[in-house]
């Protein structure tokens, strides 16, 4: 028996290997904190302010502010967050494009 979902876990980068100053309304936050690694229609990806998982729902009952919300809109007013691609820890003979998808 194999779990596949086990698999692509084990294979996702982990959090410090992806994300890194991460502001959240002008204040720094530790990016793993705030980050939840979830299981999506296009594989393993790292949710910010998500209640569709299990994880994200403990934390909304333990935080009465969760999901967080912004005060006002403009810019640097909601999450700042750097990525960090690696291109040197890709597989040189992956023809994919390298990159972040953002929804």
């Amino acid at each position: 028996y194999i779990n596949f979902t086990e698999v692509a876990r084990s294979m996702t980068w982990r959090c410090e290997e992806l994300l890194t100053d991460c502001v959240w309304r002008y204040h720094p936050v530790n990016c793993c904190d705030i980050f939840i690694r979830r299981r999506s229609n296009l594989g393993i990806c790292m949710a910010f302010n998500s209640v569709e998982s299990s994880r994200g729902l403990l934390k909304q009952k333990m935080d009465s502010k969760w999901p967080w919300r912004v005060g006002d809109g403009g810019l640097r007013n909601g999450l700042q967050v750097r990525t960090l691609l690696n291109e040197d820890k890709h597989s040189p003979y992956s023809t994919n494009s390298k990159g972040i998808s953002v929804s």
